[in-house]
């Protein structure tokens, strides 16, 4: 059998349920995001991944069945984005078994999870399409919003602390309609759910997680969003690619403008450091989080000479900068476990 062929500016996607692939083209960008914005605004996608298949389905961090799937933003909807883990497969294949993926026919089977994902594809599904939802064209244009972000103001990030973006594709879904989505760098899984979560945890990631943030912030902006609402013990928005022992941050949706005043440098201190004196209150409630700070009763605090220093300067010198410091970075209000 020949391989099938794709042009050069499209890509091939076996969609979930689905026995052959979908082909979608780059999307025409609409004027809100500027005449100046095209496909070639992107970074390519290698030749040798325009063949994936999806190997995985999630929203909320949960698995998504694929009937769910054919309707979602249709008959039902979420808050958070559909995000479908895809790998690259050869364009020569064979459809296998469901627990397996398409591979070449002189190959055996591969198990979905003997197979390392490259991208993440971000989906906006039933696009132009009424419903008791019909949020498509609604997460249409949040991707593209934030495709525009991407290459506007995070080109020096990508691939460094977050994703690598691809631009937008669009094509019609194997169960009608059309789809929409944007396709990012697979950036492994999710660093940590919960302050138990110690799957992926260790002082050096952490100090990798935190590093991508401080590079955000030295671009002038504050994610806002690393914590699920008011519980600061349930953590989102980073990633960690084991293989590549990285930290990426993920959804900018609730970003701010931010001058940072970082006064430390980040590093694990086995003391507790007030948050007035840290600087800045969304590195400092995540270096708290993650174990690079010791709680204010930590048992086990060892002196450090910097903090120490530190807390003289702000206590002696009067050129020490104070200015909001103990509004904003009050114990209680930055400390996540004040209430232990």
């Amino acid at each position: 059998m020949a391989a099938p062929s794709t042009p050069a500016d499209h890509i091939s996607v076996m969609l979930p349920g689905a026995k052959s692939f979908t082909h979608l083209h780059p999307i025409t960008y609409s004027a809100r995001v500027g005449s100046n914005v095209d496909s070639t605004s992107f970074v390519s996608i290698p030749p040798e991944k325009r063949f994936l298949c999806a190997t995985k389905v999630r929203v909320h961090g949960q698995d998504l069945p694929f009937d769910r799937l054919k309707t979602w933003s249709l008959n039902w909807s979420t808050r958070s984005a559909v995000v479908l883990n895809v790998a690259a497969v050869p364009s020569n294949y064979t459809p296998v078994p469901d627990e397996s993926l398409p591979v070449p026919a002189s190959h055996p089977p591969v198990r979905r999870e003997d197979l390392r994902p490259c991208f993440a594809i971000k989906l906006a599904n039933h696009v132009h399409d009424s419903g008791p939802y019909g949020q498509g064209d609604l997460w249409y244009e949040i991707l593209e919003r934030e495709a525009l972000f991407y290459q506007r103001r995070l080109r020096q990030l990508q691939g460094v602390a977050v994703p690598t973006h691809y631009g937008m594709w669009t094509g019609t879904a194997p169960w009608g309609g059309t789809i929409a989505c944007s396709i990012m760098e697979w950036c492994g899984e999710q660093y940590m759910e919960d302050a138990n979560d110690r799957r992926l945890y260790s002082i050096e990631r952490s100090l990798k997680v935190v590093n991508a943030v401080r590079a955000l912030h030295l671009i002038g902006y504050l994610h806002g969003g690393f914590f699920v609402e008011e519980q600061h013990r349930l953590f989102q928005h980073f990633l960690y690619d084991e293989v590549r022992e990285k930290a990426f941050i993920i959804d900018f949706r609730r970003r701010a403008r931010h001058d940072c005043d970082l006064a430390f440098e980040l590093r694990e201190y086995k003391t507790y450091i007030p948050g007035y004196l840290f600087g800045c209150g969304e590195l400092y409630t995540m270096a708290k989080a993650l174990g690079l700070i010791r709680r204010r009763d930590s048992e086990d605090q060892i002196e450090d000479k910097v903090v120490i220093d530190a807390l003289r300067r702000f206590e002696e010198d009067d050129d020490y900068p104070k200015s909001g410091y103990l509004s904003e970075y009050s114990d209680t209000d930055s400390d996540p476990y004040a209430s232990d």
